[in-house]
């Protein structure tokens, strides 16, 4: 992941998974863009800042990031 400032990146939270998405961005917009791409008809989303204590990139980071795609259709 190439980030400007290592401390903060954004994740998508889609309305119909707990989780957030495994994928980090470094900007808001392509984290914005990404989703726009991927969202269903009726889902929603929000895009979240997170900073270097993100546990979401941790787990990944361990190996602990569960396959979500059985959530996304």
């Amino acid at each position: 992941m190439d980030r400007k400032d290592e401390n903060h990146h954004y994740h998508i939270r889609w309305s119909r998974v707990v989780p957030l998405n495994w994928e980090c961005f470094s900007t808001r917009a392509e984290a914005e863009a990404s989703a726009e791409q991927s969202v269903l008809q009726g889902e929603t989303y929000t895009i979240e800042e997170h900073g270097e204590e993100c546990q979401r990139c941790k787990d990944a980071e361990k190996g602990k990031s569960r396959d979500l795609s059985r959530f996304r259709r």
